[in-house]
């Protein structure tokens, strides 16, 4: 009878230690999976969706868990199958297995045990700022002069290493300011900028570059004192809306093939649900002159095209990714309402205007430039109100989610 008692507390206990080490693996699977996943969605938020399997793989192999070594396999779906995110590119789903050999329970027929674990990362919304300045060295990234004020609810974040990557003599307020950099220069701060931050990089690096096969039209110019709509497409050098001339565009995706827009004084440019975007050559971008009015929104939820347009990417007005030498300056001095985010990581944008108010303020703007200048006695606010857009902010981050 005792011999029976101690053949079955041998078991027990065999069966325990077997089972301890197989939850201490099973957590060590799960750390795995997640950084699998976390490294799989960098490389989407990155836009390098072909190296995301890789990645995965690799993140996985560091959290020692090697794919085809030592009974485990890694199984990268991207997009997920399955789950709440099937089908989207912008998740993937890890799952780690491993048929783990037992030291004990061998002895009662059991061999091997199946530790398993998965997790799904992507790009969600939640990521805090609206204005990012990217040069990663420069010493005014984000410089505030004189009388001006740069005002928004929400994060103002440098890039630059440079103690005076943000500069201020006038008045920078945000929900918080940010900078890579240990230090900043100047005064008019609010709140008091958080330095050491890690380096973030362009928070859109996940859109992919906007292509069109349509027909190139020639740049034109609006006489003065009067009024041309035009519709979506392809255009091949600079807009020019003449003094007291009035441009108006219909909702679309509008390519501007090595030129910008350019408004003369008292002019008005309008455009609803608009995505502009400004490849090639040329220096002309954004040239909104002093005393022009301008009021242009991006597409959200609601925006409806005309049959034959090529939409535009939600909650995006202006797609500038290459060309440093571009020149975007906004002068307008009481009547700019840019409802949408200026995206141009390479080229410097300029305010020296003031943003429209009231009815005509935009519910959210965003900036991603390489340096962004307000100067003279700009006062260029922005707000965060995303509610219109079907996937909320367009400024994502990297997250486990699921």
């Amino acid at each position: 009878m005792t011999a029976l008692v101690l053949v079955g507390l041998l078991s027990f206990s065999a069966l325990a230690v077997d089972l301890g080490l197989l939850m201490f693996r099973k957590r060590a699977a799960q750390l795995a999976a997640d950084a699998a996943a976390l490294a799989g969605a960098q490389e989407i938020f990155r836009g390098t969706t072909s190296n995301v399997i890789t990645a995965a793989k690799e993140a996985a192999a560091l959290n020692r868990f090697t794919d085809g070594a030592n009974g485990v396999t890694i199984r990268v779906a991207y997009p997920p199958a399955t789950g709440l995110y099937a089908g989207r590119s912008t998740h993937l789903q890890v799952v780690v297995s491993e048929a783990r050999s037992t030291l004990f329970a061998r002895s009662f027929g059991t061999a091997s045990m199946a530790v398993a674990a998965s997790a799904s990362a992507g790009i969600e919304a939640g990521a805090s700022g609206c204005v990012y300045a990217l040069a990663p060295t420069r010493v005014d990234t984000i410089r505030v002069e004189g009388g001006s004020r740069l005002q928004a609810n929400c994060g103002i974040l440098s890039d630059s290493v440079s103690t005076q990557g943000l500069y201020s003599t006038g008045q920078m307020i945000g929900s918080m300011i940010g900078a890579v950099a240990a230090g900043y220069q100047g005064t008019g701060y609010s709140p008091v900028p958080t330095t050491g931050i890690p380096a973030f990089g362009d928070p859109l690096a996940y859109l992919p570059l906007p292509t069109t096969a349509a027909a190139c039209s020639p740049g034109f110019t609006v006489p003065a004192d009067t009024t041309r709509t035009i519709n979506p497409g392809r255009y091949c050098g600079t807009i020019v809306v003449g003094e007291k001339a009035t441009l108006r565009l219909n909702p679309g995706m509008y390519f501007l093939e090595g030129g910008g827009l350019d408004t003369k004084g008292m002019s008005t440019l309008s455009g609803t649900g608009v995505t502009i975007v400004r490849r090639g050559s040329g220096s002309t971008g954004m040239l909104f002159e002093s005393k022009s009015n301008v009021f242009l929104s991006a597409p959200n939820a609601s925006t409806r095209y005309d049959v034959g347009a090529e939409p535009g990417i939600e909650g995006i007005l202006w797609f500038s990714r290459g060309g440093a030498a571009v020149l975007n300056d906004i002068q307008s001095e009481s009547n700019v309402k840019l409802e949408g985010v200026v995206y141009t990581p390479a080229q410097e944008v300029r305010f020296q205007g003031r943003s429209a108010t009231g009815v005509n303020a935009a519910s959210y703007t965003g900036i991603v430039a390489y340096n962004l200048r307000v100067e003279g006695s700009s006062v260029f606010g922005l707000a965060s109100d995303y509610s219109s857009l079907s996937n909320g902010s367009p400024f994502k981050r990297v997250t486990l989610s699921e």
